[in-house]
C-alpha cells in the first residue's frame, strides 16, 4: 500500500517523538511519501531523514492554530496514486482540499483539542478543560482564566496584565474564536474519514463535543519505547545515595504545572534536605528567578538545569531518577513522559487528569496526586522517595499496555476499516 502523510514538522516536541515511532514501526510494511512544510525545523527533518523514507518539503502556511499545506501539481500526483492520505498533526484544515482532488481515505490523528477549542494548551482556563461547551463568552472567560493564574503563579506581573493583558483577552480573544469558527466547519470534519485519538480521555471529550464523531474516532496509544532501546537504557542506571534527585522534564508551561511543582518541593524538603529537582526542556530564567523572589523560597538552590538535551541522555536522566514527576492541570492527551519514565523502571508521580490515568497504575508503577493540589503532590512523591520499588514490575506493567505488537495490532484493524 502507498501512503501520502502530511506532517508540518516545524518544531521538535513530544508529538514529534510519537510520529517518528509511528513511521519507523510501519516503513517497512508499507511504502510512505512524507510531506514535510519547506520552512520545517533543521532538527526535525535530520532526525526524519534517518527513516529513509521519501520526503517532499511543500510551501504551507499557519492558518489560526492549524498548518495548511499549499496542494500543487505533484501533491496531487501523489494523492492520485495512495491508497490512503494520514494527517499526522494539527494539518486537518488540507484534508477538503485533499477530498477535492480524489476521495480517497483520509486518516487524522488528534494529538490535541485544537478541533474543540482554538485555545491549545491553556483551553478552558487549564481546569476543566472542554467540559464545557465552546463560545465567545466562554473564551473570554477562559483568557481571563489563564492570566488569572499567570499572575498567581509569577509568569506575569500586574502592571503587565493591565498594560496589555487585557487586550489579548478581550481583542485577541474574539479574533480567535471568530478565526477558529472560520476553520473548523462540518466540511472539514466530514473530509476525514478517520480520527485516531491517543488515549479513551480524549475520545469521551471530543465525543462530548462533537457526537457525531463517536463513530469515527478510534483510541490507538502512541507508540513509545522499543524493549531493545529499553534495555539498552537501563544498562545506566545509577542509584548511588549522591545521586539524589527527581526529574521534571516538560518546560515551564503553566498547563504542565511547572509552579505547582516548585510550590510542593517546600515541603518535601523538609524531609529531604539533600534532594535536587532536575529539570529539562526549555524554562524561561525570568519566571524562575520571579517566583523565587516572590515566594522568598530557596528552592532555586536546590534546581539543576540541564535545559533542553539528546533525547538518549534524557532517557538516561529517568533511569536514574528517584522518581519522574508530571504535574499537569490539564487533561493531557496522553503524556508520553510517563510512559517513557515507567518502562524504564523508573517511579512516576503524575496528576490523576486525562490520559496521564490510562499509563499510571496507582501504587504500583506509581501514584497519582490531585491536580495542581502542590500538597497532595508533595505527599505523593515522599510516599515515592520512601518507598522501596520493583523497578522491574514498573517496566514490565507498562509493557502490558504499551508495546510495538500492540500498536502494531491497533494500527492495522484501523487502516483496514478504512479501506
Amino acid at each position: 500500500m502507498i501512503f501520502t502523510v502530511f506532517y508540518h514538522s516545524l518544531f521538535d516536541s513530544g508529538a514529534h517523538y510519537s510520529i517518528k515511532r509511528f513511521l519507523e514501526l510501519l516503513k517497512d510494511e508499507y511504502d510512505f511519501n512524507m510531506i514535510i512544510c519547506r520552512n520545517s525545523s533543521n532538527d526535525v527533518e535530520k532526525d526524519l531523514s534517518t527513516l529513509n523514507i521519501k520526503i517532499i518539503k511543500k510551501s504551507c502556511v499557519r492558518r489560526n492554530v492549524f498548518t495548511e499545506f499549499i496542494i500543487d501539481d505533484e501533491i496531487k500526483n501523489l494523492i492520485k496514486t495512495s491508497d490512503a492520505v494520514w494527517i499526522l498533526d494539527n494539518e486537518h484544515i488540507t484534508a477538503p482540499k485533499i477530498k477535492r482532488i480524489r476521495d480517497v481515505p483520509v486518516i487524522a490523528y488528534l494529538r490535541n483539542y485544537l478541533i474543540i477549542c482554538p485555545i491549545n494548551l491553556a483551553s478552558y482556563s487549564m481546569k476543566d478543560v472542554c467540559l464545557t461547551k465552546c463560545g465567545f463568552p466562554r473564551i473570554i472567560s477562559c483568557k481571563k482564566g489563564i492570566y488569572d493564574h499567570y499572575i498567581k503563579n509569577h509568569y506575569i506581573n500586574i502592571l503587565s496584565y493591565y498594560v496589555k493583558g487585557r487586550v489579548l483577552v478581550y481583542g485577541k480573544g474574539l479574533l480567535d474564536y471568530v478565526r477558529w469558527l472560520e476553520t473548523v466547519d462540518d466540511k472539514l470534519l466530514n473530509s476525514i474519514d478517520l480520527f485516531i485519538v491517543i488515549s479513551h480521555a480524549m475520545k469521551e471529550i471530543y465525543a462530548y463535543h462533537i457526537p457525531d464523531l463517536s463513530d469515527k474516532i478510534e483510541v490507538v496509544y502512541n507508540p513509545v519505547l522499543s524493549e531493545d532501546v529499553v534495555r539498552k537504557i537501563k544498562m545506566y542506571r545509577q542509584d548511588s545515595s549522591e545521586d539524589l534527585f527527581i526529574t521534571y522534564s516538560s518546560g515551564d508551561l503553566p498547563v504542565k504545572g511547572f509552579m505547582i511543582l516548585l510550590k510542593a518541593l517546600r515541603e518535601i524538603y523538609r524531609s529531604y534536605k539533600d534532594l535536587k529537582l532536575v529539570l529539562t526542556g526549555e524554562y524561561n530564567n525570568d519566571i524562575l528567578k520571579r517566583f523565587c523572589d516572590y515566594e522568598n523560597n530557596d528552592i532555586c538552590d536546590r534546581i539543576k538545569l540541564l535545559g533542553k538535551i539528546d533525547y538518549q541522555d534524557l532517557l538516561r536522566t529517568y533511569v536514574s531518577s528517584k522518581a519522574v514527576v508530571y504535574p499537569s492541570i490539564w487533561p493531557e492527551p496522553f503524556g508520553r513522559v510517563v510512559a517513557e519514565a515507567q518502562l524504564l523502571g523508573t517511579p512516576v508521580v503524575a496528576s490523576d487528569i486525562g490520559g496521564i490515568r490510562e499509563i499510571v497504575e496507582n501504587n504500583v508503577t506509581g501514584y497519582l496526586s490531585r491536580p495542581g493540589d502542590p500538597k497532595d503532590l508533595s505527599d505523593k512523591i515522599v510516599l515515592t522517595l520512601e518507598r522501596m520499588w520493583n523497578k522491574d514490575l514498573i517496566s514490565r506493567k507498562t509493557f502490558e499496555k504499551f508495546n510495538d505488537q500492540l500498536f502494531l495490532r491497533r494500527i492495522k484493524d484501523v487502516i483496514k476499516k478504512v479501506l
